[in-house]
């Protein structure tokens, strides 16, 4: 298989897996269903959990396959930005806003895959740290906006992807 079809494929499946786990966070995102008059008796709200655990392990598989496939792209872009402002040169402001958004994502998504691991149930007892050393509440307000975050800057990745290979 080309390499450029792998990378697209990849990138397909990791947004579709984001999709559907940005999806299932808003599901279970506390007082979400009450908001609408949905009960939790009738919302199955474990299941929902490990569904969204398990695609959250898939993201932090897929996120760093396609980190790799474009390393390339992010070391010579990396070289671009930086040999032009060493020259003093003007860069474009959809090249700044593109590598912006890529830098502030890569942070954003370390920082859910961190706290989405530190909620893993089970994961603090088997690391063998105190779990009552650990806010939780404030993990999960971390998580839970680091979400909404990268969904937001995923959609601004992929306005710039797209217009890159002119779907828009």
């Amino acid at each position: 298989m080309k390499r450029k079809t792998i990378k697209y494929s990849s990138s397909f499946i990791l947004t579709i897996n984001f999709i559907i786990l940005g999806v299932l966070g808003i599901l279970i995102f506390p007082g979400f269903l009450n908001f609408f008059g949905v009960r939790y008796i009738s919302f199955p709200k474990a299941q929902v959990y490990e569904i969204h655990h398990l695609l959250g392990i898939l993201l932090i598989i897929l996120s760093s396959v396609h980190m790799a496939l474009h390393w390339r792209w992010i070391v010579a872009l990396s070289k671009k930005i930086f040999k032009n402002i060493k020259l003093k040169k003007v860069l474009s402001p959809s090249l700044i806003g593109n590598y912006s958004v890529n830098i502030i994502l890569l942070v954003v998504f370390t920082l859910l895959i961190f706290t989405g691991l530190i909620k893993y149930p089970g994961l603090i007892n088997f690391i063998g740290l105190d779990i009552t050393s650990i806010p939780l509440n404030e993990i999960s307000a971390v998580h839970d906006w680091s979400g909404i975050t990268a969904f937001i800057l995923t959609i601004f990745h992929l306005g710039f992807f797209l217009k890159k290979i002119k779907f828009v």
